[in-house]
């Protein structure tokens, strides 16, 4: 790959990587560290790179692979950071969010329920959650159920 290309590619990780880093530090993160790994791998249908998210969320912790450390709550937050700043240029229209209370509460909860709000200022956002917190922030709520009888469970 030429040098002017992995220098900007290089260059626009570092962006992400820090407009996510903020986003992560207002959803309760505040010692995140977020970079993006990129190596050169076999050549494939998608590419020669291979681009994996490195983070440490607790200070003295060295980077390690995003898939490998992170738990629930880290990963419902970090999925929404990347989702809200990556929709600021892809222009989605609609949103989805199964569950992105996984493993938080309290303050977190409030924070992530504020950040949906802000998010559905300029598209559709559909969330599943249990916590109050997040539900608050909503401008529809629609309550889910489940039943069973003696064969199967029905929503």
């Amino acid at each position: 790959m030429p040098q002017s290309l992995q220098a900007e590619e290089k260059k626009t990780a570092d962006e992400l990587a820090k407009r996510i880093s903020a986003e992560l530090t207002f959803l309760d993160m505040p010692d995140i560290r977020l970079v993006f790994d990129i190596s050169q791998d076999k050549v494939t249908l998608s590419g020669m790179d291979k681009v994996e998210m490195l983070i440490s969320v607790n200070k003295g912790e060295d980077l390690k692979p995003m898939s490998k450390i992170a738990s629930g709550g880290e990963l419902s937050r970090i999925m929404l950071a990347v989702k809200n700043v990556l929709a600021e240029t892809d222009k989605l229209h609609t949103m989805i969010f199964d569950e992105i209370d996984t493993g938080i509460s309290g303050r977190a909860a409030a924070k992530v329920g504020l950040k949906l709000h802000e998010a559905a200022e300029n598209r559709q956002i559909l969330c599943v959650t249990h916590l109050a917190q997040i539900a608050a922030m909503a401008d529809t709520q629609l309550l889910i159920k489940k039943t069973s009888d003696e064969k199967r469970t029905y929503t």
